[in-house]
């Protein structure tokens, strides 16, 4: 069976089998909706990763100041979302985290997930995501009841040049059949763009858009912000302590990335450090438990002497370790916009698939970003990937060099040992290519 036939199949069964089933017994068993005090609560659902849900809080900063009075639930993916609401310093008041495979393989979770919901209550239900091929969060949103389904018509750049052709049923079914029953749907903010000219926004231009639709008011600052919760921060604390390195005197790497064949080989990360492991810097690795695996290649090359905490971290955990680095270093990876968020310096290394849309932004003396911008594949959605094979990183990621890194590396920890009061430059929503 050919992998298209296979790929059909597999969105069929979880798009329109399971879908069916659920909204069955959602029909027959759902329960009713409580309305009490319905009006102040507010579900903001965004099952994107953690780096879109970084970037996010460009918009989500201005929640209790624009919409006072609401209490604020956000629906995030329990894999691949944060852990705590403390990380967004009293924006959102409550976390709702859903076992999203779940809910898109097993009907009777999703009746009990959204039965729960139904529970609360709430009368508006927002979306501010740009991805306009995420179908359990509008399914999720168009079954809750609310008076106020609130979403937005997406980028423009998901449609002209879609992943696979999965990607492209699931744009047609959202927009056939799950946004008539949105309430209101703010347009897309590159809806005129000709993208033989133009190139695609960043997403934080998308969540502006859609958040001074939702919200009728507009800010001159859009930087994204988090912090690093107490609890979080002192058990990090703790463990630098005990292994003798001291906070904001270490690099912080990470080595994957949401997809394996984005990933920048583990071992030419290990033999760049290598040229940096007689410089009195600690090295810091962390990340999930795909980086736990990761590590063991990347030591086979560097050797002992670094501290491994890959896979041995909360999230929230991983974010004070950002707050608390000299500079943070990793692939196309969430600890890039995590990084930006807490105004900590970063380097990460740039494919082509999505160029701009989430990176290519931040403070532009201390966020790096190492890139080739003369390849074949520039905004193709990293559709590349189909080219290579399945251990092969994508033609874009494996044109940058050990050269081009280290000297990218060795630029900012020289900017970084001279310029003690950073960043100097201010926030860009998109720097200069």
């Amino acid at each position: 069976m050919s992998s298209k036939i296979k790929g059909y199949l597999k969105f069929f069964v979880k798009v329109y089998i399971v879908a069916k089933i659920r909204s069955w017994l959602i029909s027959v068993f759902g329960d009713a909706v409580n309305k009490n005090g319905w009006e102040d609560r507010i579900l903001l659902v965004h099952l994107e990763g953690l780096g879109d849900s970084v970037a996010l809080t460009s918009v989500l900063k201005y929640y209790q100041e624009d919409i006072p009075g609401k209490e604020v639930y956000m629906l995030v993916d329990k894999a691949s979302s944060f852990d705590d609401p403390a990380v967004f310093g009293g924006a959102i008041q409550r976390l709702v985290w859903i076992d999203y495979r779940r809910f898109v393989k097993n009907p009777f979770y999703g009746l009990h997930f959204i039965n729960e919901l139904r529970k609360i209550g709430f009368k508006k239900v927002v979306t501010h995501d740009p991805s306009l091929a995420e179908i359990s969060g509008k399914f999720i949103m168009t079954g809750l009841c609310a008076e106020d389904v609130v979403g937005y018509d997406g980028a423009l750049f998901q449609r002209v040049t879609p992943f696979d052709e999965n990607m492209r049923r699931s744009i047609a079914y959202v927009r056939k059949n799950l946004f008539p029953r949105f309430t209101e749907i703010a347009e897309s903010a590159d809806k005129d763009f000709d993208f033989r000219i133009q190139k695609p926004l960043n997403y934080i231009l998308h969540f502006i858009k859609s958040y001074e639709k939702f919200s009728g008011r507009s800010h001159t600052d859009y930087s994204p912000e988090i912090f690093a919760p107490a609890g979080a921060e002192v058990s990090i604390l703790k463990i630098l302590e005990k292994n003798s390195i001291s906070p904001g005197n270490y690099c912080l790497l990470s080595l994957s990335t949401s997809t394996p064949k984005r990933e920048w080989p583990a071992e030419r990360f290990a033999k760049v450090l290598l040229k940096f492991k007689n410089q009195s810097l600690p090295l810091v690795i962390a990340g999930g438990r795909r980086d736990a695996y990761l590590t063991e290649r990347f030591q086979k090359i560097y050797g002992d002497g670094f501290l491994n905490l890959a896979g041995k971290t909360s999230i929230s955990e991983y974010i004070a370790l950002v707050k608390n680095s000299f500079f943070s270093l990793s692939n196309e990876t969430a600890q890039a916009h995590i990084a930006i968020a807490l105004k900590k310096p970063s380097l990460a290394i740039l494919g082509g698939g999505h160029f701009g849309l989430l990176s290519l932004y931040g403070y532009a003396d201390i966020n790096r970003w190492l890139y080739r911008n003369d390849i074949n594949c520039l905004y193709d959605n990293w559709r590349c990937v189909h080219s290579v094979g399945p251990n092969e990183p994508a033609p874009c990621i494996d044109i940058i060099t050990e050269n081009d890194v280290a000297k990218e590396l060795g630029s900012l920890i020289n900017y970084l040992s001279k310029e003690k009061n950073y960043p100097r430059e201010p926030f860009k929503i998109g720097f200069e290519v």
